[in-house]
């Protein structure tokens, strides 16, 4: 069945986000959606030996509990609940939800406000725009037997639409709830209610009710499965949408350093760069692996200056042009050190390396030739260019604004010190010319400005992204890679806490963020049309030498390529 399906991805989804190590008592919902949860909670536990105590909210939830070999809890031995996992009727945009059509919503809630997360899973039906467009069974309220024509009678006084007493469908008489109480179904005028938490509290304070089914403010974050499989993620005010995703075959098999799309609107294409020497050429459209070449060190950066050709450079100091068509490398040059980054600037037709031996050196994409050099303060961290503008990041947070019409010039336009307090990891440039983005170590990204007019200036501004809490201590990430939509204007940011953020940076708004990935984000890239991104997730030692260390299973490297949409990377 579509529905069944629908349901299974998005139970699944949730438990393979949020179940593992760390996590120890969970809150088990009731209804259909909650059962293939379950199975796979079961299946975790059973091969990652977790050490999981599960409370249920209902007599149906223990049950569910028991048969799937699981440690039962209770609410009266653990009232602090890591997360809660439910199903739920309709949730709107606003995050209001409706539960209690199966007429556990009392047990339901109590679960939930013990739990630090509330997640809910459902088919993508039962998402709205607002309450009772899909859900027309209106909103369930357990009330006391002896008060049920009292708080009828009253509902309707005070918030007008109909009120039904909920029967039984295979004996005569009101339903029951696992509390011995009745159910009132309040079927409302939907054109008449604007604030859902002020009907919350007036129901509540009708006597006889024990709990409504409205739960306003408690999800932290719900997942919508279809017919086909793919699943949507709302989170907060934030809609987060699993487009078309693929994981692209014959890896790397060591750290990934750098992805980049062919250009010039012709993206069929895509090359990484490893710690594992090589270079990977990958069909995008077929999803397959279709070339390699070597270097004699680790690959720290590469690009592609044309559909056929690549530049690539790492620690054997050496910078390799390969033609892909005719599979014949040129050595174009040397730096003294590793070669930390290679860019390719377009307007100026022209490869530009940054090296560890604190030099930036230019150089004819055509022939092997050394252009010119530009000396700098220190190592070479990273580096973008847009027009005629190149901005170098280098070590001890220094900035540096380069002049590409005038490569062997001694000095920079300007010489800058970052806003952040950490050493940079990122630096990616507007496409409109205006500034760029930089990133640290320490999870903040800040927006910078080429104009030194002061009131241009004002505008710089920077933030805190890629950070967890857990016990109450937070968790800070490097952010280690930016990449730009250049027909939009917003960019992407990936941090090794393995999450993807989308951002506006002119209206200071982050516009959606993706699923977890398996390992730290170490770069990203959009295609030229601006409707692919390229992933690569590999750990990068954030944990140190000892991989046992890490939360996750960091061994694999992955590069994933991700379908987006507007509603993804257009400012709202």
């Amino acid at each position: 069945m579509p529905t069944d399906k629908a349901k299974e991805s998005a139970a699944i989804a949730a438990v393979d986000e949020h179940i593992n190590a760390t996590v120890h008592i969970i809150g088990i919902g009731s209804g259909s959606t909650i059962v293939p949860a379950v199975k796979k909670i079961a299946e975790m536990v059973k091969k990652d030996k977790l050490d999981l105590i599960c409370v249920p909210t209902s007599l149906q939830a223990r049950e569910l509990i028991l048969s799937n070999g699981l440690k039962l809890g209770s609410l009266i031995e653990y009232q602090e609940l890591d997360l809660a996992i439910d199903g739920a009727d309709e949730v709107d945009e606003q995050f209001n939800c409706i539960k209690g059509g199966g007429g556990c919503q009392t047990q339901e809630k109590l679960v939930a406000i013990c739990a630090k997360k509330f997640i809910v899973v459902a088919d993508e039906k039962k998402w709205s725009k607002n309450l009772g467009d899909q859900w027309k069974k209106g909103i369930p309220i357990e009330v006391l037997p002896i008060a049920y024509k009292i708080t009828k009678k009253e509902i309707e006084k005070q918030l007008g639409g109909e009120v039904v007493v909920r029967e039984g469908t295979e004996k005569l008489g009101p339903v029951l709830t696992d509390q011995a109480n009745f159910i009132l179904d309040w079927k409302f005028d939907s054109s008449k209610v604007s604030n859902w938490s002020n009907i919350n509290t007036k129901l509540k304070l009708i006597p006889g009710v024990v709990e409504t089914g409205l739960f306003i403010n408690m999800i932290s974050k719900a997942y919508f499965g279809n017919s086909e499989g793919k699943v949507q993620f709302l989170v907060s005010d934030i809609i987060l949408f699993v487009m078309t995703e693929c994981q692209l075959q014959n890896p790397p098999t060591d750290g990934i350093t750098s992805v980049h799309f062919s250009p010039n609107n012709q993206s069929q294409f895509l090359i990484a760069s490893s710690w594992d020497c090589s270079v990977r050429l990958y069909d995008v459209n077929q999803h397959t692996f279709r070339h390699t070449y070597k270097h004699t060190g680790p690959v720290l950066d590469c690009c592609f200056p044309d559909p056929s050709r690549s530049f690539s450079g790492g620690l054997d100091r050496m910078l390799k042009m390969y033609d892909f068509n005719t599979q014949q490398e040129t050595l174009m040059g040397y730096h003294d050190n590793a070669i930390r980054c290679v860019h390719y600037s377009p307007e100026m037709n022209i490869v530009i390396t940054g090296s560890w031996d604190s030099s930036v050196k230019f150089w004819d994409s055509r022939a092997p030739n050394c252009l010119g050099t530009c000396s700098l303060p220190d190592k070479v961290y990273t580096l973008d260019s847009v027009g005629e503008l190149l901005v170098v990041g280098t070590a001890q947070r220094k900035v540096s604004i380069w002049d590409l019409r005038k490569i062997n010039s001694p000095t920079p336009i300007e010489n800058r010190e970052s806003n952040l307090k950490y050493q940079t990891r990122c630096i990616r440039c507007f496409p409109n010319k205006q500034g760029y983005v930089l990133s640290s170590i320490e999870g903040r990204v800040a927006v910078e400005f080429f104009d030194s007019n002061p009131d241009i200036q004002k505008k710089k501004y920077a933030f805190k992204c890629h950070r967890s809490k857990d016990g109450g201590i937070e968790n800070i990430f490097p952010v280690n890679a930016i990449a730009f939509h250049k027909q939009h204007g917003t960019f992407a940011t990936g941090g090794s806490d393995a999450f993807v953020n989308m951002w506006d940076g002119a209206n200071k708004k982050r516009l959606c963020q993706f699923h977890q990935y398996p390992a730290g984000i170490t770069s990203l890239a959009f295609s030229s049309e601006g409707n692919m991104l390229a992933i690569a997730s590999s750990y990068n030692y954030e944990y140190g030498a000892d991989t046992q260390l890490a939360p996750n299973d960091i061994t694999k490297n992955n590069i994933f390529v991700r379908r987006v949409s507007d509603l993804e990377t257009k400012p709202k």
